[in-house]
């Protein structure tokens, strides 16, 4: 009995850590274009703010708040 909950606790949690994404606002500083990515750093692109974010669509309003994603490159 004890195995079996103990096989069934590390299921779910391995369940749970696989389907957990998040996102996170990146700025490409050449061009001040700012993207969600599901990756913190991908060497071309910083982070904006310090937050992640459980859904796509939060990550997409925390975008669209930014002040540094609002920014236009002058040239």
């Amino acid at each position: 009995m004890k195995l079996c909950l103990l096989a069934a606790s590390l299921t779910t949690f391995l369940v749970t850590a696989a389907v957990a994404e998040e996102f996170y606002v990146v700025k490409n500083p050449k061009t001040a274009e700012c993207k969600i990515s599901n990756k913190k750093d991908d060497g071309e692109h910083v982070l904006v703010g310090t937050a992640s974010y459980q859904t796509a669509e939060e990550a997409k309003a925390a975008k669209n708040a930014a002040p540094e994603c609002n920014e236009k490159i002058e040239k």
